[in-house]
């Protein structure tokens, strides 16, 4: 098992290291990676564009810079149901 650290960075700030993973190889970090930065693509913190998640070796060495895909679901207007009411997730009696 090696040690693998993984970094979110944006365009406006530097490097903030998020974990460190001991995994059985480097094409199992950059998958995590991938996993990590779907995941992040659903919350509101990281909405805005350029943010990345990168996966670097037990020596710091970059092995894979990953953009956080904007996900389509937070950019989507709310539709109103047949009451009117947008999302609100109960029906007026």
């Amino acid at each position: 098992m090696d040690q693998y650290f993984f970094f979110l960075s944006s365009p406006p700030r530097s490097e903030l290291e998020l974990r460190v993973a001991l995994l059985p190889s480097p094409e199992r970090a950059i998958e995590l990676a991938e996993h990590v930065s779907c995941d992040l693509s659903t919350t509101p913190q990281t909405t805005q564009l350029g943010w990345t998640v990168e996966v670097r070796d037990s020596q710091r060495r970059l092995l894979s810079s990953l953009p956080v895909p904007q996900s389509p679901l937070l950019h989507e207007p709310a539709v109103a149901d047949d009451d009117g009411l947008a999302g609100q997730g109960v029906r007026g009696e």
